[in-house]
C-alpha cells in the first residue's frame, strides 16, 4: 500500500460520510464522531480485512502499558489500523482528525503526536485529516497530510 492508495481510500470514506442519510450535523459535532464514521467505512473495505480498526486505541500490547508520547503523555490516536499483536510490523495507519477551524496549536500538537507514533510504533502511514465544517465537497475540501 502507498500514500496515494491511502488518500484514495480516505477520500472514498469521506464521500460515504457526506452521503449518509440522515446527514451528520457537521457544523456542531465533535471530531471523534466523524473519526468513528470513517472507521466504520474503513472496516468494510477489502484492503483492511486482515486488520482491526480501533478508535482511540492506547495500548502497547508488547509492553502491557499505555502507548506514550516522547513527552511522557499517553497517546490515543483517533483511529488506528493494526493487528493488535504488539508487533510494530503489524501497524499500518494512525489517523488524527481535526476541523479546519481548530486552533493552530491543536493541529500542530496532533502533528507532533503522529510523528511520535510513527517514530516509536513504526506506523508506515500517519495521517492528519483536516476537515471542513460543511458537507459541500466534503471529501475534496479535506486536507490529507502524511506525517513523515
Amino acid at each position: 500500500m502507498n500514500e496515494q492508495q491511502i488518500t484514495d481510500i480516505l477520500r472514498s470514506c469521506l464521500r460515504q460520510v457526506a452521503n449518509e442519510q440522515p446527514p451528520l450535523d457537521i457544523a456542531s459535532i465533535r471530531e471523534n464522531v466523524v473519526a468513528f464514521r470513517i472507521g466504520v467505512f474503513l472496516e468494510a473495505r477489502d484492503e483492511f480485512r486482515e486488520y482491526i480498526i480501533d478508535s482511540e486505541y492506547n495500548r502497547d500490547v508488547a509492553a502491557n502499558d499505555l502507548k506514550r508520547r516522547s513527552t511522557g503523555g499517553a497517546i490515543r490516536p483517533d483511529l488506528v489500523v493494526h493487528k493488535r499483536t504488539g508487533n510494530n510490523e503489524d501497524n499500518l495507519l494512525a489517523l488524527e482528525v481535526k476541523w479546519s477551524n481548530s486552533q493552530p496549536e491543536a493541529i500542530q500538537d496532533d502533528r507532533h503526536k503522529l510523528a511520535d507514533i510513527k517514530q516509536k510504533y513504526e506506523y508506515p502511514f500517519c495521517v492528519l485529516l483536516i476537515l471542513p465544517r460543511n458537507l459541500d465537497n466534503f471529501s475534496d475540501n479535506a486536507t490529507i497530510e502524511f506525517i513523515s
